[in-house]
């Protein structure tokens, strides 16, 4: 209904006063969810003022307004419920759909259908207009503030149209996975603002009733919940229920698996150790796909305990082992533990090797054989020379039988017969050659001798005098004998 105008009340106030009359206009009502009983009060079924006052909000505005109590209650509980409110006062014009407030006894609500500064239109129940004592049921009139409707009158609750928009509920994530539970997440937005958003969480396999509904926390738009109650490995369902301050809602929500069983660790192996580290591998096999998340290799010495292990190793990449994925459950690690990275400390080092899931799950090999680091090599030298020393041009180097004595930062000299490069090949000529022979770093050299394949018939390779001369001069081609099979060991010399 459209606002009615001071000079239009007040012509419409001269004719009512005119003909003698009460205007009063009959309005269907829908007890549709009101609250409020249509009949009782002063021994007559005059209407409640609170179940009309209630339905002309819902028919008019849309709005279905809490239980407030009886009529004095209204305006107070209307306020604490987060509605405006306007107290009365003089000169003050309460807007059109609002409810006008009275006090005393069981108080008196009406619906100010429209108002201005002279008087206002009310719609009401159980109202006794001519102080008679015969109270109407339904009744739509033009009262002035200058009568005594102004008596006890509080003041008037403002009614804003309905939301109907229930709020959007976006980017559910599950973070923070435990053996424990998990963290939900979501953003919800809502134009008019969000009340609240619950979690209610229960086992999928199970049925809903009697779940329990957790309240979300808020930061901003975005809403989370931490589940902890995963008593058993199994898999979860999180639903997510966000209201706006008019009731409306949207869901949404999430399945979980939360895990109890750790990763198993096997075939753990140790190797390239050298004076400066060694590599630690081991294969892991996770219950569930896809879902080993690290492998740690915290390590240490025995000196000053645990000083140089590295910090909070059980997140840290600098400890985290290098991974490949065999198949969705099984997997390799490899972990290069450094001297470099223990203050260089000499001595026994320890390894441990824990395996986690995703869910935090922790599989613990105890301790890697002890390895002990020496530190840098410092020299080394030929222990024993290869067993063949002597070789023929088209040969190729054998290094069978042959060791090196390496000495170490702390003092600490071994002798070692593998690990080490020779720089000798496939001998193309004769001579004496020396041969190169590095270790990490340093490097020392022997000797050995290749020769020619004598071809001649009367010259044996060794056991006659002469057969070393023979090679000598053939090897450097001072002498290519008498014909390409004969040498004549025994003939004159002639002189060229």
């Amino acid at each position: 209904m459209k606002s009615i105008g001071k000079k239009t009340l007040a012509w419409f106030l001269t004719v009512l006063i005119a003909f003698g009359a009460i205007f009063v206009v009959q309005i269907p009502v829908s007890a549709a969810n009101n609250p409020y009983p249509l009949d009782g009060g002063n021994g007559v079924a005059a209407g409640n003022c609170t179940y009309t006052a209630w339905e002309q909000a819902y028919n008019r505005m849309g709005i279905a307004l809490p239980a407030w109590g009886n009529a004095a209650q209204w305006y107070d509980r209307a306020a604490a419920s987060g509605y405006q409110v306007i107290p009365y006062s003089t000169g003050v014009v309460p807007p059109a759909n609002s409810i006008a407030c009275w006090s005393g006894g069981y108080g008196h609500v009406a619906y100010v259908v429209a108002a201005d500064s002279v008087g206002m239109v009310l719609h009401e129940s159980n109202i006794d207009p001519y102080g008679n004592g015969t109270y109407l049921k339904d009744l739509e009139q033009w009262w002035s503030y200058s009568s005594w409707r102004r008596n006890n009158l509080q003041g008037f609750i403002v009614l804003q149209p309905q939301d109907a928009t229930p709020p959007v509920i976006t980017n559910v994530r599950v973070s923070q996975l435990t053996n424990q539970g998990y963290t939900v997440t979501c953003i919800v937005t809502d134009n008019e603002g969000v009340n609240r958003v619950q979690f209610p969480t229960w086992r999928s396999e199970i049925t809903s009733d009697g779940c329990i509904w957790y309240n979300g926390v808020r930061n901003g738009n975005e809403w989370s919940f931490t589940f902890s109650d995963a008593n058993i490995a199994t898999y979860y369902t999180t639903h997510i229920y966000a209201y706006d301050n008019a009731g409306n809602y949207s869901t949404a929500g999430i399945e979980q698996y939360v895990d109890k069983t750790a990763p198993v660790i096997s075939n753990v192996q140790v190797s390239n150790v050298t004076g400066d580290g060694y590599t630690v591998a081991c294969d892991i096999y996770e219950n569930q796909p896809d879902s080993l998340d690290r492998v740690q290799f915290p390590a240490w010495t025995h000196v000053n305990e645990q000083d140089d292990i590295i910090q909070q190793w059980w997140t840290n990449p600098e400890a985290s082992g290098e991974l490949t994925k065999l198949d969705s459950h099984h997997y390799h690690a490899v972990y290069r533990v450094n001297r470099s990275d223990h203050n260089n400390e000499t001595g026994e080092y320890l390894t441990h090797i824990y395996a986690y899931d995703k869910w935090g799950n922790a599989g613990i090999m105890g301790s890697t054989p002890i390895q002990i680091l020496h530190g840098s090599v410092q020299s080394i030298s030929i222990a024993s020379n290869p067993s063949k020393t002597v070789y023929y041009v088209g040969e190729s180097f054998n290094r069978s039988g042959m060791t090196l004595r390496v000495t170490y930062q702390d003092g600490f000299s071994e002798t070692i017969d593998s690990g080490f490069t020779v720089s000798a090949g496939t001998f193309s000529t004769p001579g004496i050659k020396s041969i190169r022979v590095t270790y990490q770093g340093k490097s020392t050299s022997f000797s050995l001798t290749v020769h020619k394949r004598l071809p001649f018939v009367d010259v044996p390779a060794s056991g006659v005098y002469y057969s070393d001369a023979v090679q000598y001069v053939y090897d450097y081609d001072y002498m290519t004998g008498m014909n390409p099979t004969t040498f004549g060991p025994a003939d004159n010399l002639s002189r060229a």
